[in-house]
């Protein structure tokens, strides 16, 4: 079935598309951006590209714009075969030793394209060194690959995502058992944290506490081992919402503490979750002055571009659209409602207007504008705020999203006026 339209023969690829020489060459080339540029000339959108390839949409748009070439073999051949590419690609081994394809035209005659040939000696050159041992060629194509699927994760949190993420672990692993420079040890142990990081954040949406702990501490070891202090940070956060999650809120607060501490030094999205889940942790408790403050610090670290030590993407990332959700709820537990639904706005507008959408945040968002407006007394439109959630498909039904309609249930009134919704939330959560 195809990822995109949703039928058993996909009708995405517009009809003649690969009658065109000029799109034949580029798929030989593997040539992806003027691929991209032409289906989306041809009313094809990123994120239908996106889905079709199995690539993030930010990558996607990044290609097109010209910002950005995929290195991976492995992500170039998915790319292809998403976009129903009719020739085979030439065979590994005849393109590693940069051989031309057998019916390249001779140098020198009219049909002849030394850029072409060019390109598929490069590829040939890719993977002959795909071959070879460990490096630090490996360890950029794996960290590529590895903040594509977490990119892709936060958009749709599918289980072919988890098998990817499982293969490149079983990757990762494999590179560990060979000897290798002290400079790519340390790159193989970042890889590491930031993928027990991210299993961590997964573990959790899946309810599975146990696994969850387990990879943040994985997570914390390889970050001890290469001195990155923004796995650190992330794997206290993690380690934060597994106690959050099971309603420890004293302890969610220590390590919300402990992440602030250390993600000060690191800035970008590390800073951005760790003074807003700390916000919302001490506002619980009722200590609203220093909530307000950390959500002013909050707002600042918002200004300090993410780098690559400071996010890996996807939830190991924290922009305003995610922030908000947590001071919307923060100002939810201090009482002050009209705040809480003013940044839930906020976060949602921020959202919409981004080139890239993220439904889950916006999923959660929109709850906590719904339990905004239910404690303010405008249920009318709380639930029909709340409404189009509650059609999701199980898979996309996480354990934060399911315990925050929980929250809302219990805010509405009883009677008759609300007894169809409040079945509805029932059913949501129980399935």
């Amino acid at each position: 079935m195809c990822p995109a339209c949703g039928r058993n023969r996909c009708v995405c690829i517009p009809e003649g598309f690969w009658s065109s020489s000029r799109m034949l060459r580029a798929a030989g080339e593997r040539d992806l951006r003027t691929l991209f540029r032409e289906l989306n000339n041809r009313g094809l959108s990123q994120r239908t590209l996106a889905a079709l390839t199995g690539l993030g949409q930010t990558t996607v748009g990044a290609i097109m714009k010209g910002r950005r070439a995929l290195t991976s073999n492995h992500l170039i051949d998915q790319a292809l075969a998403g976009l129903r590419t009719p020739a085979p690609n030439p065979p590994a081994d005849h393109a590693a030793h940069g051989a031309a394809d057998v019916a390249e035209p001779a140098a020198g005659t009219p049909d002849h394209d030394p850029l072409a040939a060019l390109g598929r000696h490069s590829a040939g050159l890719v993977r002959h060194a795909d071959a070879g041992p460990v490096g630090a060629r490996s360890m950029t194509l794996a960290d590529e690959r590895l903040r594509d699927l977490a990119e892709r994760y936060l958009a749709d949190p599918a289980a072919d995502i988890l098998s990817a993420l499982a293969e490149l672990s079983a990757q990762l692993e494999a590179w560990r058992g060979q000897k290798v420079p002290l400079t790519v040890a340390r790159s193989l142990w970042v890889l590491s944290g930031w993928r027990s990081a991210l299993a961590s954040w997964m573990s959790v949406d899946a309810t599975r506490p146990g696994d969850a702990l387990a990879h943040a501490r994985a997570a914390q070891v390889a970050a001890e081992e290469s001195a990155h202090d923004g796995i650190t940070v992330w794997a206290l956060i993690c380690r934060r919402n597994i106690s959050y999650w099971q309603r420890n809120r004293s302890r969610a607060a220590q390590y919300a503490e402990q992440a602030w501490q250390r993600a000060q030094a690191v800035g970008g999205g590390a800073a951005v979750i760790s003074a807003s889940a700390l916000a919302q942790d001490l506002a619980v408790r009722g200590s609203g002055d220093r909530a307000k403050s950390l959500i002013s610090q909050a707002r600042r670290a918002l200004e300090s571009k993410p780098t690559q030590d400071s996010d890996l993407g996807g939830p190991l990332s924290c922009g305003l659209p995610r922030a908000s959700g947590y001071w919307s709820e923060a100002f939810l537990d201090l009482g002050d409602h009209p705040s809480a639904v003013r940044c839930a706005r906020e976060g949602l507008e921020a959202s919409r207007e981004s080139l890239v959408r993220a439904p889950g945040p916006e999923r959660m968002l929109t709850v906590h504008l719904a339990m905004g407006l239910a404690a303010s007394g405008r249920i009318d439109e709380a639930v029909e705020a709340v409404e189009p959630l509650l059609t999701l498909a199980p898979s996309l039904r996480v354990r934060p999203l399911v315990l925050r309609l929980e929250r809302f249930g219990r805010l509405l009134p009883g009677g008759e006026a609300t007894a169809a919704v409040r079945e509805r939330i029932r059913a949501f959560t129980d399935l």
